[in-house]
């Protein structure tokens, strides 16, 4: 990892009308002829104009040096770099290059327009707007001006060197000119691939060790800053569904990374994908709505609808032969109410500022400020300097994408969900940028591919295994029935506890997430468990396992000593306060940090228990299975079927007494006649594992900090 250093970059504003009434009346309306320039460390760096052909117009002095006849006005805290030094002054070095004296205009390209330029290439961000109001307003009027204020001398581009304060001659005489800076140059979509800089050689980037090569440009945006034009990079249709199927937040990267050199596995990588790079191939489903940018946080957010959300018709036709015709046609309203937000975390934001920021994102309910700093925290995409210098700080710009339609006051439910529609219908509206370069620069427009889906692993919803015969031998008609489904660790409670006590009963099983509507009759909440005895109905698993002891029917699992029954009850509720949620926050942890110490916890738990239990067991009690144990046995089948996989759970020490209890209850008939397959548990717990939305109740519960339903 780069070290990286925190500079300051700071704006100088001078106002170049003489001091009085006059210039006082306009600096407070934003009227005035303002010069600036860009302090960095003991230097000022500003722009000004000569007839030196070879010579930059870049010159340096001591900050706050008022140029002849201005006056110093105030200082503007732009941002902060993590460059060196050295990457600091190669950027000055550039930009004096691409600023020769001899390019100086009073309206097209003044100080205040290298002034912005440097800002931009140092902290992301341009220069405040209003610099250039004058220049503007002077260019929105050019019968009012001459023509040479507004274009440019034909010079030829030559490379210049650094102005020391000296070389002042011609610099300082334009310097009082009415510099203001130029509007942004905001070039149609029709027509900003002309304005592509030719001169610049074309980049190349490698797609997947493949021999052929795709090469880009670099598209101009008024929007979003560097987006990349390639024609078919990697995973091309798999990242145009993801961007389209925008949800909760997704963190992708600036730019394309060597993902060998950062020793990244497979997975990690489909997280670097460039979202300069991707994003153009996505630009016809959004439309740009707003952009906010903050005065004093490292960050830029953007807002983005559907371009389905449709639009009225354009403004009558013009009869001006000058006047470009573009065409527009009206197309129906409210086909889709996405909406997506897409936030710019530029270099130098710190840990602090980035969950400051998370904590004021919308997000569902279930969706834990936690959860959100975790996926920021350990994401591929993002970089973060470990150095002396500049430590907790991101050393390369990333994105978050999230879809925001939906998440104020009224919820999802109110205008919210996903797309109404498919990609292909967006693409039927417009073609995207890539396609647009493509087919002007005479370059065949590539057929669209099938895309790649990355399974995912579902939950099963039919037992296998022992479980399954045990489905089949209680599959008749029964007054005592069990609502349940073959994963679900509550309902195994129950399961156990009716096969323990060897009673007759029929076994129903349901899809924990497509419950029927009758369903919801026997049990309101709609969870799993539930029993049902002749026409007696009631869910919650440890209810229904005392329910069943006071039936007084079969094998008792509870001992017939006030004082034994009082202590398998205390430490009953131990299980359920304590082990099971220790056991949903270690599986669902997404950072390594953060499941070492939730596994601790977890662990933690279980020692308690273990040090309340029978010394001699192996059971809780003593040589049979009993309440407590079938209370915990279904999470001790969990901890070798899904621990054990996800998060490299080690066996118990041989020969200890938690080794003797966890082979007890493992080897029992009545938990394996309940137990599925390893299959079943592998497939259905990679949800929890992932931390994926909505994954149920349970898991929602643990991510927002609340007690489990």
């Amino acid at each position: 990892m780069l070290s990286a250093q925190k500079t300051e970059i700071r704006i100088n504003i001078y106002d170049l009308l003489p001091p009085g009434k006059l210039s006082s009346i306009l600096w407070t309306f934003g009227g005035s002829l303002l010069h600036s320039g860009v302090v960095i460390g003991d230097k000022e760096y500003a722009f000004g104009g000569h007839d030196r052909r070879g010579l930059t117009g870049v010159y340096h002095t001591r900050p706050r040096l008022e140029p002849p006849g201005g006056t110093f006005r105030l200082e503007i805290l732009q941002g902060f770099t993590v460059r060196s030094d050295a990457q600091i002054e190669a950027v000055i070095k550039e930009a004096s290059e691409t600023f020769p004296g001899t390019s100086y205009n009073l309206l097209t390209n003044n100080c205040n327009h290298f002034t912005s330029y440097l800002c931009q290439k140092l902290t992301g961000r341009p220069a405040p707007k209003w610099l250039n109001r004058a220049a503007s307003v002077g260019l929105s009027l050019p019968c009012l001006i001459p023509t040479d204020w507004i274009t440019p001398p034909e010079f030829e581009s030559v490379d210049g060197s650094l102005v020391d304060e000296d070389d002042e001659d011609d610099e300082r005489t334009r310097i009082l000119r009415k510099e203001q800076w130029r509007r942004c140059s905001r070039v149609s979509e029709d027509e900003w691939t002309d304005e592509v800089d030719r001169s610049k050689p074309q980049l190349q980037l490698e797609v997947n060790a493949q021999p052929e090569q795709s090469q880009y440009e670099h598209k101009p945006n008024a929007h979003l800053e560097g987006l990349k034009l390639v024609a078919d990079p990697p995973e091309l249709e798999l990242w145009r569904q993801k961007l389209f199927d925008v949800d909760d937040m997704t963190v992708v990267s600036e730019d394309e990374y060597d993902a060998q050199e950062l020793s990244l596995s497979v997975a990690d990588r489909t997280h670097l994908s460039s979202f300069q790079i991707y994003f153009p191939h996505v630009d016809n489903v959004y439309s740009h709505r707003s952009t906010q940018k903050y005065k004093k946080k490292p960050f830029i957010s953007q807002y983005w609808n559907c371009r389905l959300k449709g639009r009225p018709a354009g403004t009558a036709k013009s009869d001006d032969p000058n006047k470009k015709k573009r065409k527009r046609v009206a197309r129906e309203r409210d086909l889709c109410d996405v909406k997506i937000k897409i936030t710019e975390y530029l270099p130098g934001a710190t840990r602090d500022e980035i969950q400051n920021h998370l904590s004021q994102q919308p997000r569902r309910e279930a969706i834990g400020l936690e959860q959100l700093v975790a996926m920021v925290d350990s994401s591929p995409a993002v970089f973060w300097n470990t150095g002396p210098a500049g430590y907790g700080q991101i050393t390369r710009r990333f994105y978050t994408l999230q879809r925001v339609n939906g998440t104020g006051p009224s919820g999802r439910e109110e205008g919210g969900g996903p797309h109404r529609h498919g990609i292909e219908d967006s693409d039927k509206i417009k073609k995207n940028s890539v396609e647009r370069w493509m087919a002007r620069s005479g370059k065949e427009v590539p057929k669209r591919k099938a895309p790649v889906v990355l399974e995912k692993k579902s939950y099963h919803t039919k037992a296998t295994g022992a479980a399954l015969a045990t489905v089949k031998k209680h599959s008749k008609e029964h007054s005592l029935k069990l609502y349940g489904g073959c994963f679900c660790p509550f309902v195994q409670r129950v399961w156990i506890s009716l096969e323990a006590k060897k009673l007759n009963y029929q076994y129903i099983e349901l899809d924990p997430y497509k419950k029927p509507d009758w369903y919801l009759k026997l049990n309101p909440r709609g969870l799993i468990p539930t029993l049902q005895h002749d026409d007696w109905c009631c869910g919650e698993s440890t209810v229904l396992m005392e329910y069943l002891e006071d039936l007084n029917m079969g094998q008792p699992l509870f001992p017939s000593d006030p004082r034994q029954k009082a202590h398998c009850r205390l430490w009953t509720d131990h299980i359920n306060r304590h082990i099971i949620p220790a056991f949903y926050h270690y599986i669902q942890a997404q950072t390594p940090d953060l499941q070492t110490e939730k596994a601790q916890e977890f662990k933690a738990q279980i020692n308690k228990l273990v040090e309340a239990a029978d010394q001699e067991g192996p059971f809780f009690l003593g040589p049979s299975l009993g309440f407590v144990d079938v209370q915990f046995a279904p999470w001790v089948i969990r901890l070798n079927k899904v621990l054990k996989p996800y998060r490299g759970w080690p066996d118990p020490e041989p020969g200890s007494r938690f080794g003797k209890w966890v082979k007890a209850i493992e080897d029992d008939e009545c938990v394996r006649a309940t137990t599925s397959t390893d299959e079943l548990y592998l497939d259905s717990y990679e949800r929890y594992a992932e931390n994926r939305p909505g994954t149920s109740q349970v898991a929602d519960a643990v991510n927002s900090g609340k007690g489990l339903p």
